[in-house]
């Protein structure tokens, strides 16, 4: 789960609500990217998260709203790895687990910057932050 780990232009990070996608379950900590239709859902692979949620939602029903934080290059966010991360260091950039929880061992396409590297076995700790992350207000925020 991502977790805010430091925040350096705020004490606390507003909760904000956005849309759910129908059919989908959320859990905190769970990086989520913007949908076409304008509702979040799970972010994975070498795409950005806007935002990091915040409650529990399971089979989410059409206009159902999920609690999230918008993700911003500020925040150090804490971070399980998915893969054992031998080779990463402080620069290394990585992509986004599977289950939008974690992070992988993947260098190609990376897009979640490694400031320090807690640990290299799967589900040990990396710190980092997301750059030029995409901070689109979707509705109901």
């Amino acid at each position: 789960m991502f977790m805010e780990h430091i925040n350096l232009t705020k004490t606390v990070e507003p909760f904000l609500l956005a849309a759910a996608t129908a059919a989908e379950s959320y859990v905190p900590g769970e990086a989520l990217s913007v949908s076409s239709a304008g509702t979040v859902t799970k972010c994975s692979g070498a795409n950005k998260p806007a935002f990091i949620c915040q409650s529990k939602l399971e089979d989410a029903a059409a206009g159902d709203m999920v609690c999230v934080t918008m993700v911003h290059p500020q925040q150090i966010l804490e971070v399980p790895l998915q893969a054992a991360g031998t080779s990463l260091k402080a620069g290394s950039k990585v992509t986004v687990g599977t289950d939008g929880l974690t992070v992988t061992a993947t260098t190609t396409n990376g897009v979640f910057t490694i400031t320090e590297v807690l640990g290299t076995a799967i589900g040990d700790l990396v710190r980092g932050y997301f750059d030029n992350v995409n901070t689109t207000v979707v509705q109901g925020s």
